[in-house]
């Protein structure tokens, strides 16, 4: 993380990451296009480093650890600024699920990772608004979309999803489904080449002319990519996460008189 020149801190993904060649790209096609479909997302920028900055791309005891002084443009995704007083939160109890007031886009989020052909589990930051009590879904970290860091579409199905399928509770619904898949296939087609051709040669070794021939294929079958996705995740948890029920009321009494001891009520992870 580092601060660019308006001093507002962002999360830095430098252009040689350790994870694949393309994760930039991923990130920066997977941002605009959410963004275009109404997704919320962290705003990102250009992060140019001279060679006098230097940024950590991951902590020293991570898995891709490395310090980073390279010159050239990096991406970085801006943190987002809770209200007063409000804080950011990597995680939520389930009974703090229902404040979130944006969660039907998580189904929007499912069927964009389905036609990405993401391959890793959704995630998503929440930012808290202190005066309502109330969160905001913010997803984030796509470079795992489009295949992978190396645009091979050979994942599982079911690996999408959000790890916590609580999120997903009762909003699984043919007629919210259907229209996601609609306004991706009406949105994305027109932009997709632009936004390909916009990504930085630097960023990516891959093929982008193949990928963009891919992704319009796969949106042509959008709707059997995405029924083979809940179908597999319904055969993998059939009641735990009661997908398709009834969602809970966020004026529910239950959820108010619950205490920080109490069960399912842990106090969230926050950032």
């Amino acid at each position: 993380m580092m601060a660019l020149c308006d001093g507002r801190p962002f999360v830095i993904k430098c252009y040689d990451n350790l994870q694949g060649p393309n994760v930039l790209a991923n990130e920066f096609i997977g941002t605009e296009l959410m963004r275009a479909v109404g997704l919320p997302t962290p705003p990102w920028r250009f992060a140019r480093v001279s060679s006098a900055t230097k940024c950590d791309l991951a902590p020293d005891d991570g898995p891709y650890s490395k310090e980073h002084n390279k010159c050239g443009l990096h991406f970085g995704s801006q943190v987002p600024n809770p209200s007063s007083q409000g804080r950011l939160y990597s995680f939520l109890p389930s009974s703090f699920v229902p404040r979130v007031q944006n969660r039907t886009d998580f189904i929007g989020a499912l069927v964009f990772d389905v036609w990405s052909g993401s391959q890793d589990p959704r995630q998503a930051i929440y930012v808290e608004d202190h005066r309502t009590r109330t969160f905001k879904a913010v997803f984030i970290d796509q470079g795992h979309l489009f295949g992978g860091p190396y645009w091979l579409f050979d994942g599982p199905v079911g690996g999408s999803l959000c790890l916590d399928h609580t999120v997903y509770q009762g909003l699984i619904d043919a007629s919210l489904v259907k229209d996601w898949i609609a306004r991706l296939g009406t949105i994305v087609p027109p932009l997709l080449s632009a936004v390909v051709k916009a990504v930085p040669l630097y960023w990516y070794n891959g093929d982008a002319s193949e990928l963009k021939d891919t992704l319009l294929r796969r949106i042509q079958r959008l709707g059997d990519l995405v029924e083979q996705e809940l179908d597999t995740v319904k055969a993998l948890k059939p009641n735990r996460y009661a997908l398709y029920a009834e969602p809970p009321r966020a004026t529910d009494p239950i959820l108010r008189k619950r205490t920080a001891g109490s069960r399912g009520s842990a106090a969230p992870s926050h950032l």
